[in-house]
């Protein structure tokens, strides 16, 4: 295997003495079965199919895989009765990002999931992990995740903003001007058992001015104290004395006369 592309396999002949290689010769793609084995050699050296698998993964298709995970884990937590019905594999990778440890059974899991696809990927990097898991999960299941279990919410301005699930509970950051006009929790989970964000309100800079799981509380409580505070130091953006009848914005008023003014 080729560690710097993915640890791809590769034949070639070697004439050598020793350690020292005299030249090497590219051999026609070895069979399946030896690429299995090989692949299999290589997951063993580094540790499991876990860590050789997703550190060959995209930053991006890691935090996905991620996501996925919790959201499942999250699923289970609040729907007891629904508990033993997701694939077992996802229950494996979560100990895994936890740290927890796993057994024998455990790795057999990820073994029977992942081999399948070792010959006709050729290398650790082409073995779409997150894909694989995802094709794991029902057509009822991704509708139920999709439904309870969002990757974004809407905020009340309209724009879509991520749910962080590597926080407990799960969390969502914004700027603190756009939930003025509400003052609804922004929440998630089946119907029967729904839970609140938490929410990250942010100074229109981005730095972190509340921590909240109770809007209304927020509003009429901590928001008098943040107001006095930032209006002097961010004076172009609206500060109105009941936020919850104002119109939810990242705008500055400069930019919401304009646009009242082109309505």
């Amino acid at each position: 295997t080729v560690p710097s592309r993915g640890y791809e396999v590769r034949a070639k002949k070697v004439r050598a003495v020793g350690s020292l290689e005299l030249e090497s010769m590219p051999m026609p793609f070895p069979s399946s079965d030896k690429v299995v084995g090989i692949l299999k050699e290589t997951i063993e050296k580094l540790g499991g199919y876990f860590p050789a698998l997703t550190q060959t993964m995209s930053p991006e298709h890691r935090e996905k895989l991620y996501e996925l995970c919790r959201r499942v884990q999250l699923a289970s937590k609040l729907d007891e009765a629904e508990h033993t019905s997701w694939p077992a594999c996802l229950s494996v990778l979560v100990k895994r990002i936890d740290a927890i440890p796993t057994d024998q059974d455990d790795e057999k899991i990820l073994e029977e999931l992942i081999d399948p696809w070792l010959a006709a990927a050729g290398s650790l990097k082409k073995v779409h992990l997150l894909e694989i898991v995802t094709n794991t999960l029902s057509a009822e299941q991704r509708s139920r995740l999709q439904k309870d279990y969002p990757v974004h919410i809407q905020a009340p301005d309209g724009s879509l903003i991520p749910i962080s699930y590597s926080t407990d509970p799960p969390s969502v950051s914004a700027k603190l001007q756009q939930f003025f006009g509400t003052s609804e929790s922004p929440m998630i989970g089946p119907s029967h058992n729904p839970i609140r964000l938490s929410l990250s309100l942010q100074s229109p800079a981005g730095k972190v001015v509340a921590q909240t799981m109770d809007l209304n509380f927020f509003w009429t409580t901590v928001y008098p104290q943040v107001r006095a505070e930032l209006r002097g130091r961010y004076a172009k953006h609206p500060w109105p004395e009941d936020p919850t009848t104002a119109v939810a914005t990242r705008q500055t008023k400069k930019q919401l006369i304009a646009m009242e003014a082109n309505q």
